[in-house]
Formats: C-alpha cells, structure tokens, sequence
C-alpha cells in the first residue's frame, strides 16, 4: 500500500512538473525522449493520431504507426490503479476474441518496466505493453488527457482516426459496444464517402 502511495505521489509531482515547463518531449533513434521546444496539438474525436515511438517492456522502440490498418485500443494504466486492474483481464479477453477481426489493444504503462512486467507475467497480458518514460504524460496529454487520469482509453479506428476518448474505468459491457463499433468505423466512414 505504501508503495503504491509513493508511485502515486510520484506520478502526480511528473505531472505538475510537466505542466510546468510543458515542453515536447519525442523520442530520438535510440527511444530515450529527446526535448523539442515545441508544444504539440492535442489530439480530439474525428482527428489523426498522435505518432509516437516509445519503447516495450522489453526494450524494443514500438511505433504508433506499426498498427496502422488495424483498429486500435490504446489504454493508459498502471498496476497500482484498482480500476485499470479490473479492466484488464477483459482487454485481454477481447483481443484473443477479436485479433483475427484487426483489433489490436496497446498497454501505455504509467510506470517503470520491471513493475509492469511482473504484472504482465502475473496476468498473462497477450498485447503488447510499453513502458513509462518521462515523455509518457506528455504522450497522455497529446492524445487528449490534459488531467492525467488513470485509466484512460482512446479508440483508433483502423485509418488512424480517433473515435472516442473514454476518462477512467469502462465496464465489461461498455467495452464490448466500443470494440464492436471501432471495428466497423473505418469501413463505414469508406462506404459514405465511396456513396458520394
């Protein structure tokens, strides 16, 4: 308990500071964040995904745009947050459900990655997560959680367009309605611009 306290205030102090000198933070060749200066749009419903490249629990630079044409739930969480628990047995359930169908769930972890993998281990997490960095409120913030509230989810649909943001937990049956939707969205918005 003490220790997720301590993460807590942590991840809170990260925010304030971020907010502070709100700079870019991107990431360079070898996946550490590079400071640009600049202060980046905030992504919203109808608009393009951020691009980001962070890395993996195990090391490996992952890019945003390696999911490209699937359709994508990114989720923000950590293993301390009680709500991101109970949502992520049900992520891990409809992506073994809905993977050959092209939906693909990504894990932004809000914490170091030897946490996170002995969480991922522990409950057999089939989708890749990446580790938090220092860039990772900032990479929130771009797509679309200013507050910093855990959990957070952004639907993407498969042409790389934000569906919905979702503020905090989801219920099983909230889940399954978004995921149905997503995976019809993009063709959808094909088929009504093909019409005209």
């Amino acid at each position: 308990m003490l220790k997720a306290a301590v993460v807590a205030t942590a991840f809170c102090a990260g925010y304030l500071l971020y907010h502070q000198g709100h700079r870019s933070a991107q990431t360079g060749d070898d996946g550490q964040a590079v400071e640009t200066g600049e202060v980046l749009p905030q992504a919203t419903v109808g608009a393009r995904r951020p691009d980001f490249a962070q890395r993996d629990v195990q090391g490996m630079v992952r890019r945003m745009d390696e999911w490209d044409g699937s359709a994508v739930v990114l989720n923000f969480w950590a293993s301390w947050c009680p709500p991101c628990r109970t949502e992520i047995p049900w992520f891990i359930n409809m992506q073994a459900q809905y993977r050959q169908a092209g939906l693909q769930f990504v894990g932004i972890a809000m914490q170091d990655a030897e946490e996170t993998t002995d969480f991922i281990e522990e409950h057999g997490i089939n989708y890749p997560v990446l580790a938090g960095t220092r860039a990772t409120l900032e990479l929130m913030a771009r797509y679309g959680n200013d507050a910093g509230a855990l959990p957070y989810t952004v639907f993407i649909d498969r042409d790389g367009i934000i569906t919905r943001q979702h503020y905090g937990p989801l219920s099983r049956e909230q889940l399954r309605r978004m995921v149905q939707k997503l995976l019809l969205a993009g063709n959808q918005r094909r088929d009504a611009a093909g019409q005209h």
